[in-house]
């Protein structure tokens, strides 16, 4: 299946402090590759450093969504469910900007 940069899925994606727990999520496809999908983990709870998607409507989503900056997963083609959407230009811009100031 081809994947592109943006899109936002729905997948399994493994709880951090248990990996043996698998919830379904929405994921940010960041780059696809061969082997696996790198992706942001999204979710509906705000933690510090989170991008908070402006458009979540427009992407796609069904609610208030905050994608996990500091949370990078690699998925497998197994993982990923459904496409739900692409993240909205203005969301784009404005977490590649929020990525920047983060880094500074």
């Amino acid at each position: 299946m081809q994947y592109k940069r943006w899109e936002i899925w729905l997948a399994n994606v493994k709880f951090e402090d248990n990996p043996n727990v698998i919830k379904i999520r929405p994921v940010l496809v960041i780059t696809p590759q061969d082997v696996f999908v790198l992706a942001h983990k999204m979710t509906g709870t705000e933690r510090t450093k989170d991008y908070e998607v402006k458009n979540w409507q427009k992407s796609g989503l069904e609610k208030k969504t905050f994608i996990r900056v500091n949370i990078e997963l690699q998925l497998r083609e197994r993982d990923l469910l459904r496409k739900i959407g692409t993240l909205h230009p203005g969301d784009i811009l404005g977490f590649q900007k929020h990525i920047d100031r983060l880094k500074k």
